[in-house]
């Protein structure tokens, strides 16, 4: 995880613990059926994971973009 992804992750924690935002547990294995999570087909698997870190990393984009856009707000 780069720098930024990291630093990105930890405002938004503490601003939904400034907020008073309540959040889920941490995702367990449970959460992928296990057909999806132990695959043999090697191709497959790499599109699931690329799937899975796409969608990932748009919503970090996004979150990005929602700090810059209230940094901005907030910024005269």
């Amino acid at each position: 995880m780069s720098d930024v992804s990291f630093q990105v992750l930890c405002e938004l924690q503490i601003a939904m613990v400034e907020k008073g935002i309540s959040y889920h547990d941490d995702a367990t294995r449970s959460i992928m059926n296990p057909e999806i999570r132990n695959v043999d087909n090697e191709a497959y698997r790499n599109l699931r994971d690329w799937y899975i870190y796409r969608d990932y990393m748009n919503g970090l984009e996004y979150a990005v973009h929602a700090f810059q856009h209230l940094e901005n707000e907030i910024t005269p």
